[in-house]
């Protein structure tokens, strides 16, 4: 196995050498000896021009901000039919402060999901300042001549399966394992996505070294170079503003992106955390994840439609099923159980903007960061109001996008606004426009015929 791990390098590896038998008339250490000498001849001629192509082979490139087409910048306080509760002086901070995963201090272990670890070693010395394409070349031989690196690989790819890990939990698990200055750890994040069959290139200027992969999903609010014409994304820098960066040139065909959409659920160990989500004398006492909230946090922004296919967190999904059992009865209509749950969501989640409580123009949360953080947009409360409620009304959700503005619409009968789709009438729901019901949209937007999201 781990002989082939070089292959996803330039679809070549050491698997394609044939070890030769360790003669009679030779030692051990002679035959090691002969070895290696095998593996430096297989990688001059193998891989001699993908060193080549680092050696010389770089491009000027700018970067370009993906931002949403018809982004408009939200209202401060959200839309109400009712007085509004005081602001308060401060704004919410988050709750869940994410910084990168790092191994513990003695370099063998790693926390991680609620896990620890076990590492590798994983010593391979490159160089500290990256000036010169002629030292990309340099480290990359060095990573790829190291033994260890290959132990390195498929350790990863044995973490991938253990924990169930999608792309996005692949992308965190590389940069807590690359060691060094900023540049060193872009360089062994480069070195392990390509072993892994990733697409990604590595861009530099006298500044910095950017690691770009190409992403499957549109990334939002991000820097982004144009190379045959794929994205590759600026994932670690923190400032959108315009860069050049010198790219190199291909890394081989039949590479893959990285998947960020929310399909797999990582095997956390959980850190069970709880939080009401209280209007008048109703009080939904919720339980999520902390460790899948935190593992979230920082996710490049996709399309909406990935939050609202998200699985919910195990946790919450059966401490919600437990806590509505008690609230709603039976004999309620399917209009008056809904109208419940969205009085809930409207009152029991506080109003913020991501600029306020982020620091960035746009951020989608999932359901257990917006319970863990205790506030968010118009976004984010749809997106917690559509998950919990297909499973706790089982009724079709979609989300609705308004020019500057996100709500709900439920497959339920009722008086009042709706949309079709599918021949199926959908009446709006907004969890951001307090005090509303169901059939009650915002009305400088009941006019509006707003994109469906399912």
């Amino acid at each position: 196995m781990g002989q082939k791990r070089l292959l996803c390098i330039l679809t070549l590896g050491l698997s394609l050498m044939s070890p030769t038998a360790l003669t009679q008339a030779e030692s051990f250490d002679e035959w090691k000896s002969r070895q290696q000498q095998q593996t430096d001849a297989w990688f001059s001629e193998q891989q001699q021009a993908f060193a080549d192509m680092l050696r010389s082979d770089w491009e000027a490139f700018n970067s370009h901000l993906s931002a949403r087409e018809g982004y408009q910048p939200k209202p401060s306080a959200p839309p109400s039919t009712e007085p509004l509760p005081p602001k308060p002086a401060q704004p919410i901070a988050p709750a869940l402060p994410e910084p990168e995963a790092r191994a513990a201090p003695d370099g063998r272990s790693l926390p991680f999901i609620g896990h620890t670890l076990s590492l590798p070693a994983w010593n391979a010395p490159i160089p500290t300042n990256y000036d010169d394409s002629k030292v990309f070349a340099e480290a990359w031989e060095a990573l790829a001549r190291a033994p260890d690196t290959e132990v390195m690989v498929e350790w990863l790819e044995n973490q991938q399966r253990a924990l169930n890990l999608g792309d996005w939990g692949v992308w965190k698990l590389i940069r807590a394992v690359s060691t060094g200055n900023q540049q060193q750890q872009a360089v062994r994040t480069w070195y392990l996505l390509l072993a892994m069959g990733y697409d990604v290139k590595i861009g530099f200027n006298k500044h910095r070294v950017a690691v770009l992969p190409q992403v499957e999903q549109t990334i939002y609010w991000k820097q982004y170079y144009t190379g045959a014409g794929l994205r590759y994304y600026d994932l670690t820098q923190t400032e959108s503003l315009p860069d050049q960066l010198f790219l190199h040139g291909q890394s081989g065909n039949d590479r893959k992106p990285l998947d960020f959409s929310f399909r797999k659920q990582p095997r956390t160990n959980p850190s069970t955390r709880s939080v009401a989500i209280t209007h008048r004398d109703r009080s939904l006492e919720l339980l999520f994840d902390a460790q899948l909230a935190t593992f979230y946090q920082q996710h490049p922004t996709i399309d909406l439609i990935h939050y609202f296919e998200a699985p919910l967190d195990p946790i919450l999904e059966a401490s919600l099923q437990k806590t509505w059992s008690g609230m709603a009865t039976d004999t309620m209509s399917d209009l008056a159980r809904l109208n419940l749950l969205l009085g809930l969501v409207q009152h029991g989640v506080r109003y913020q903007l991501d600029s306020d409580l982020f620091g960035i123009e746009e951020y989608y949360q999932l359901p257990g960061e917006l319970l863990a953080n205790g506030a968010g947009d118009c976004e984010d409360r749809s997106i917690l109001f559509a998950r919990m409620g297909r499973q706790l009304l089982k009724r079709n959700i979609v989300g609705v996008r308004y020019p500057g503005h996100v709500a709900t619409a439920v497959q339920v009968d009722g008086p009042g606004i709706s949309y079709s789709l599918d021949n199926k009438r959908y009446l709006v729901a907004d969890p951001t426009y307090i005090g509303s019901s169901a059939g009650e949209a915002i009305p400088d937007l009941a006019e509006e015929q707003p994109e469906l999201i399912f």
